[in-house]
């Protein structure tokens, strides 16, 4: 049992006034008034940061994002909270470039083509004011990363990661505790099926999260010393349990991914050609029919995974056609973020959209960034993402989260956005296979 609570216990010690009086206080003052909270928020990163306690404003920026998805009318003052904080690290990151000795990441030099194209699309937007912090901040979380971010973890010795990793695994046992006693809390209700969503908008976010804090996991678990395998099994349990919860198909598709991938790019050669091309479409077919058999006669199961709409990819193909064509509108440099959702809400008729909630957004990565910065500023961002890829330490990792990240950029929205918790934690698992492993680590 200590193998599974030294971890935390080591975590609270650490970080004791920060999780206990600091992030509560936070949470009372926001309640009371969302000015009140705003400006708390704002006054405790200061605070840390003349403390020196540069990880846990990280930290801190890490919940702000989290609580910034829910929909509870509670909390709606973390929206503006995270704007602020967003541009407050970001200025910050840029002024201890020279005072403080953080050093400029060369990889940001491939962000600005990318930055460039999204102003230039702001200026096509038809809700300047919603496009206008959004690319700021699609700008400022990579930058803020992969500078102070990079700091804290030559600071910490990576220990860092490890915060990130249980931080993520307290906010998932928050969300299970409260199902337990009061499911209504944390649920989503969709037609007869119930979906858990734990702190989060909806029970994708709970699964996106779920699968990003697990590849961030499982390369930890790889390439360094911080977990032990005892502790890597508790944390895969306690993910994937969350992400069956959330009932999305997606994520545990990409998790998957991650864990059969992973296990072959370990093997040799031959074992990976003679995988890929005889064994794993057999797995496919076999495997896939006996599944879809089980589930599809199974009714709770079948209303978990919702077997009725997979043909139609959750409801979600005839609005990605009537999306598509959008595009071809503005197809080079787009309308500017947000315009994925308000093309959709501006154009399709209330009476549709409330019946059939695929038509209320974009509901895909790509297909939203095709519609708000078009393919140049797609084909840019693609370019700054394999350059991060490309300094990714353990090479055996790439593939295996690359397919999980283009399946999930299909049928999420996610990487559209950037003041989520999504974002943020995608790039603190880029930024530690930059970390990771160590000359002295055996991977």
């Amino acid at each position: 049992m200590n193998k599974y609570i030294n971890p935390f216990y080591s975590f609270f010690n650490r970080h004791l006034f920060f999780l206990f009086v600091l992030l509560p206080l936070i949470l009372v003052a926001g309640l009371g008034s969302g000015l009140v909270g705003v400006v708390f928020s704002f006054v405790a990163s200061a605070w840390l940061l003349m403390r020196k306690k540069y990880d846990e404003v990280l930290l801190l920026l890490f919940f702000v994002l989290i609580m910034g998805d829910s929909r509870s009318p509670y909390f709606a003052f973390f929206k503006d909270v995270r704007i602020a904080l967003v541009l407050f690290v970001g200025l910050i990151s840029f002024f201890y470039i020279k005072t403080r000795g953080f050093k400029l990441d060369k990889s940001i030099i491939f962000l600005f083509p990318f930055f460039f194209v999204s102003v230039l699309s702001f200026f096509y937007s038809p809700i300047p004011f919603v496009a206008f912090p959004r690319t700021i901040s699609f700008f400022l979380i990579p930058f803020i990363v992969f500078h102070f971010g990079k700091y804290v973890v030559l600071d910490t010795g990576g220990v860092f990661f490890s915060d990130i990793v249980l931080f993520g695994l307290c906010v998932l046992l928050l969300g299970d505790i409260v199902y337990v006693f009061n499911p209504s809390l944390v649920s989503y209700f969709e037609g007869i099926d119930t979906r858990v969503q734990g702190v989060f908008g909806n029970p994708n976010g709970l699964a996106i999260f779920s699968f990003l804090l697990f590849a961030l996991v499982l390369y930890l678990r790889r390439n360094s010393i911080l977990f032990s395998r005892g502790f890597f099994n508790f944390s895969l349990f306690l993910i994937f349990l969350n992400v069956v919860l959330s009932g999305s198909r997606t994520s545990l598709a990409c998790i998957i991914i991650l864990l059969v991938g992973g296990w072959i790019m370990s093997k040799s050669l031959k074992f990976r050609l003679l995988f890929i091309f005889i064994f794993l479409p057999a797995v496919l077919f076999l495997g896939g029919a006996i599944f879809w058999n089980i589930v599809s006669s199974n009714e709770v199961l079948a209303l978990r995974f919702r077997v009725e709409t997979i043909e139609s990819a959750g409801g979600r193909l005839e609005p990605w056609l009537w999306g598509y064509d959008q595009v071809w509108k503005a197809p080079f440099v787009g309308k500017g973020f947000g315009y994925d959702s308000f093309v959709y809400q501006s154009k399709i008729p209330y009476s549709l959209r409330s019946v059939y909630r695929g038509w209320n957004a974009a509901f895909s990565g790509v297909l939203a960034l095709l519609l708000d910065v078009g393919f140049l500023g797609l084909g840019l961002l693609i370019l700054f993402w394999g350059r991060l890829f490309s300094c990714i330490k353990d090479r055996k990792f790439i593939l295996p989260f690359l397919l999980a990240l283009v399946l999930s950029s299909v049928f999420e929205s996610w990487v559209a956005a950037s003041l989520n918790a999504f974002m943020i934690l995608f790039y603190f698992t880029l930024l530690s296979g930059q970390a990771f492993p160590l000359q002295n680590d055996n991977p």
